[in-house]
């Protein structure tokens, strides 16, 4: 039991680890759709399309 529990904590740790290194591309991200949204709407449908 006590294997499976150890077994457990160790991928919301690997989960941690992933999430910060991902979270700065995010940041950077949603600057690059303000710009799109400032520049134009048919820009936004392009973004939308690659997201999706």
């Amino acid at each position: 039991m006590t294997r499976s529990e150890t077994g457990r904590v160790v991928v919301p740790g690997t989960s941690r680890n992933l999430r910060p290194r991902p979270s700065p591309a995010l940041i950077r991200i949603p600057d690059i759709l303000w710009l799109s949204l400032r520049s134009g709407d048919d820009s936004i449908n392009e973004w939308e399309l690659t997201f999706n």
